[in-house]
């Protein structure tokens, strides 16, 4: 799963709970589970900084690649 993934799987989460469509005590426990996923991104982009070198994460793979693709430099 990568961050863009994750980020419609909450706004999924967040809709079906505002509709009812799910029970809050599982949206508790899949939006618990979330927090973890972002806390050990975080934390992968935290080691990667603090040991000076490209973090070793899907989604920013996935990032630099489309930005080489399409040009793009850093601002």
């Amino acid at each position: 799963m990568n961050y863009e993934d994750l980020t419609k799987e909450l706004s999924d989460l967040y809709l079906g709970l505002k509709t009812g469509k799910i029970e809050p005590s599982l949206a508790h426990e899949l939006n618990n589970t979330a927090l973890n996923i972002q806390s050990t991104i975080r934390l992968g982009l935290l080691n990667a900084k603090l040991q000076n070198r490209a973090p070793d994460l899907k989604f920013f793979k996935s990032a630099v690649a489309k930005a080489k693709r399409t040009g793009a430099t850093r601002a």
